[in-house]
């Protein structure tokens, strides 16, 4: 993250805070580096985790930590 500009055109990625099923499009941003399509299960994706940490909602982190604790009873 970075401070930002007066005027600057802001952006936000729904995976930071958005984890329902029906939310899936197709971004049109340009943004090189952009995952295109975006989808409500995009948060459970390992790397979106690591560039975000810190920076989910509540509701994100949560999850985060619910879907985590169950892949380590898994693993045992």
């Amino acid at each position: 993250m970075r401070e930002i500009q007066e005027g600057e055109e802001l952006s936000f990625d729904y995976a930071m805070s958005d984890a329902d099923d029906y939310d899936e499009f197709i971004c049109e941003c340009g943004e090189i580096g952009c995952r295109g399509l975006i989808t409500g299960a995009d948060w459970r994706r390992p790397e979106l985790q690591r560039a975000y940490e810190g920076w989910f909602s509540n509701y994100i982190s949560a999850k985060i930590r619910e879907n985590s604790a169950a892949f380590d009873q898994v693993s045992e």
